[in-house]
C-alpha cells in the first residue's frame, strides 16, 4: 500500500503535466491562428488601400474641373472705399495715469512708467500704420485694375491676374498659363497638359479574395483617361479665370511636349482648343458631367490620337475669335432677322386692323 501512493501521485502529476502541455500547444496554436487572421486583414486593409490610392489617382487626373474656384467682384472693388488708417489711441498712458492718481498713488517714478506706456502706444501706432500701408497699396493696385477694367483696357486682364495671383488667388494648374487678351471681354489662354506618359499603364482592382488584381490597362481605356484629364483641365482652367476674371468669353488651346519626327526635337503641339462662353458655361454641374462629353457642347478642335508619321500627337490649328464670330454669326443674323420680321408683320397686322375700323366707322 505505502509503494501504490507515490506511484499514483507520480501519475497524477504525469497527467496534469500532460494537460498543462496540451493546454499550452493548445494556446499557442489559437495565437497563431489569430497572428494569421490579424495579418491576413492587414493585407487586405493594405491591398484595399492601394486600390483605393489607385481610383484616388484617377479621380484626381480626370476630376480637376471639380475643384471649386475662388471667386472676386471687381465690379464691387471699383466702388470700393480705401481702408482705414489707424488712430494714434494713449491707452497706455492713460491707463497709467489713471491707476497712479486713483488707485496706486504712487508717485515716485511716475514719470519713468508713463514714458515706457507711450512708447508701447507709439510701438503700436506705428505697426498698425505699416500694416495699414500694405492694406492701402494691395486696395489701390486693384482699384486701379478695377478701373482699368471698367473702362475695357484688355491688358489690365493679364494684369489683374497676376496681381490676384500674387495675392493668393492662386489655384493649382494655374500657374503656368499664358494669358494673351484679345480685348477686356475675350481671352486666349495656352495651357501645358502633361504627356501621355501621365496615364497609368496597369489597372489595379480588388478580388474577393481582398488581394490586387494588377492587368495592363487597355489602349481604349488608356486613350478615354487621358481624354479626360485634358478636357477636365480645359474646364479647371476656365472655371477658375471665369470666377476670378470678368471675361465673357475665353478660348483654351491645350499643349503638350511631343517629340518630332522631323527635327527630332521636342516641341509643344497644341492638341485641343475649346471656346467657351460665360453664359453656357454657368449652367454646367461640374460635380456630375463627364469632361469629354461636357467639352463637346462647346465649339472645339482637338484631336489626341498618335500621328501616323512617329510623331506623338497630331497637331491642331487652335480656334480664334475671328473664325468662332464668323462661323456663329449667320445663324444669329437668321435668328435676329427672324424675330425682326415677326415683329414688323405683327405690327403691321395691328395697324392694318386699326385702320380698317377707321374706315368703317367713317361717315
Amino acid at each position: 500500500m505505502a509503494t501504490d501512493a507515490p506511484t499514483k501521485a507520480a501519475r497524477e502529476m504525469e497527467r496534469a503535466q500532460a494537460r498543462a502541455i496540451k493546454e499550452e500547444a493548445r494556446r499557442l496554436k489559437e495565437e497563431q491562428k489569430e497572428l494569421a487572421r490579424q495579418a491576413a486583414e492587414a493585407e487586405r486593409r493594405a491591398a484595399q488601400a492601394e486600390v483605393e490610392a489607385f481610383e484616388s489617382h484617377l479621380g484626381e487626373l480626370t476630376g480637376a474641373h471639380r475643384v471649386m474656384p475662388q471667386f472676386y467682384n471687381w465690379s464691387a472693388q471699383h466702388f470700393s472705399l480705401p481702408p482705414h488708417p489707424p488712430v494714434f489711441h494713449t491707452k497706455n498712458h492713460l491707463r497709467e495715469a489713471v491707476e497712479t492718481a486713483l488707485l496706486t498713488q504712487e508717485y515716485e517714478g511716475l514719470e519713468g512708467r508713463l514714458s515706457v506706456a507711450w512708447s508701447k502706444d507709439e510701438q503700436w501706432y506705428y505697426e498698425s500704420y505699416s500694416a495699414y500701408e500694405l492694406r492701402y497699396g494691395r486696395w489701390a493696385r486693384l482699384k486701379t485694375l478695377a478701373q482699368e477694367l471698367h473702362a475695357g483696357d484688355a491688358n489690365a486682364v493679364v494684369n489683374a491676374h497676376a496681381e490676384l495671383e500674387a495675392q493668393g488667388f492662386s489655384h493649382a494648374g494655374t500657374e503656368g498659363l499664358v494669358l494673351q487678351p484679345c480685348d477686356a471681354r475675350r481671352l486666349y489662354v495656352a495651357l501645358r497638359v502633361a504627356g501621355r506618359d501621365i496615364t497609368p499603364g496597369e489597372v489595379k482592382t480588388l478580388t474577393q479574395s481582398g488581394k490586387v488584381a494588377v492587368k495592363t490597362m487597355a489602349k481604349n481605356r488608356a486613350r478615354e483617361i487621358y481624354e479626360d484629364y485634358v478636357c477636365s483641365s480645359c474646364l479647371a482652367v476656365a472655371r477658375r479665370l471665369f470666377g476670378t476674371l470678368p471675361l465673357a468669353e475665353i478660348i483654351v488651346t491645350a499643349y503638350v511636349p511631343s517629340l518630332s519626327a522631323i527635327s527630332g526635337n521636342e516641341t509643344d503641339v497644341s492638341i485641343a482648343s475649346v471656346h467657351f462662353t460665360k453664359k453656357k458655361f454657368g449652367a454646367l454641374n461640374f460635380d456630375n458631367l463627364d469632361p469629354s462629353d461636357a467639352l463637346q457642347s462647346f465649339r472645339h478642335a482637338g484631336d489626341m490620337r498618335a500621328s501616323r508619321r512617329g510623331e506623338d500627337f497630331t497637331p491642331i490649328r487652335p480656334l480664334a475669335f475671328e473664325s468662332v464670330s464668323q462661323s456663329e454669326s449667320p445663324a444669329v443674323e437668321v435668328q435676329s432677322l427672324t424675330a425682326q420680321i415677326k415683329a414688323l408683320r405683327a405690327a403691321f397686322n395691328k395697324f392694318q386692323i386699326k385702320s380698317n375700323r377707321t374706315i368703317a366707322t367713317a361717315p
